[in-house]
């Protein structure tokens, strides 16, 4: 399988105050492959925030390059940038971030909406079906707060597919459910990697969330050990 995503001695380094320099990560060397059920894991602090939005590109480091699919984005322009993201990554939240004014379809259109690519697609149409598949095809125009916590983050992770992107990043997703939806919904996750082959990171500090994924990155300190 060819990698997906690539950190090459990725550091990320934070000016506080005066001269004082906060480094959260460094020398970061991984490699994440096509279809790989990866697990990043460490306890709070650890810096896997910090990888997750690097992973994410939802923030740069301040040394070392990430590279997708075998290209360097360091001299990407920040629209190059935000378009690739659009495309790329599909981000699952522990907090759910979804819009209360807004109902489930059109939260899971908000990517969509944002898309700056002319294309053919129809994205109602792949919503409503989305929608549908997992669950939810009778609360699309319903509001968030007036689901279940497992039924908002079913949401989230269709907004998330809704761009059909090469990985899905998961950050807490079951942090903020009770046990039983959070393993519905990491079982939901577990189910689109194997039969769709699709990619995903799923960032926790909990082991038992780490032991079902095929893979496992441990981050301390802002290092991988």
């Amino acid at each position: 399988m060819a990698a997906i995503i690539k950190l090459e001695n990725v550091w990320k380094e934070y000016r506080l105050d005066g001269d004082l320099i906060f480094t959260a990560l460094k020398t970061i060397n991984l490699e994440i492959k096509t279809g790989e059920l990866t697990a990043i894991i460490g306890p709070s602090g650890s810096g896997k925030s910090t990888l997750m939005h690097i992973i994410g590109l939802l923030d740069q480091p301040s040394k070392g390059k990430v590279i997708i699919n075998n290209k360097d984005i360091s001299h990407l322009t920040d629209d190059e940038l935000s378009i690739l993201r659009n495309e790329f990554v599909g981000f699952v939240f522990q907090q759910f971030n979804l819009i209360n004014k807004l109902t489930v379809l059109e939260n899971v259109m908000i990517p969509a909406i944002y898309c700056r690519k002319k294309t053919e697609i129809n994205y109602k149409d792949n919503a409503l079906k989305l929608l549908e598949r997992f669950g939810l095809g009778s609360k699309i125009n319903s509001y968030p707060n007036r689901i279940s916590g497992g039924q908002q983050q079913r949401v989230a992770i269709v907004r998330a597919l809704i761009m059909n992107p090469k990985m899905i990043l998961a950050d807490e997703p079951t942090g903020n459910l009770d046990s039983k939806t959070g393993k519905e919904i990491i079982e939901l996750l577990r189910r689109l990697n194997k039969e769709e082959n699709k990619t995903i990171v799923i960032v926790t500090h909990d082991p038992e969330i780490a032991l079902l994924m095929e893979k496992t990155i441990k981050i301390k300190d802002g290092e991988i050990v």
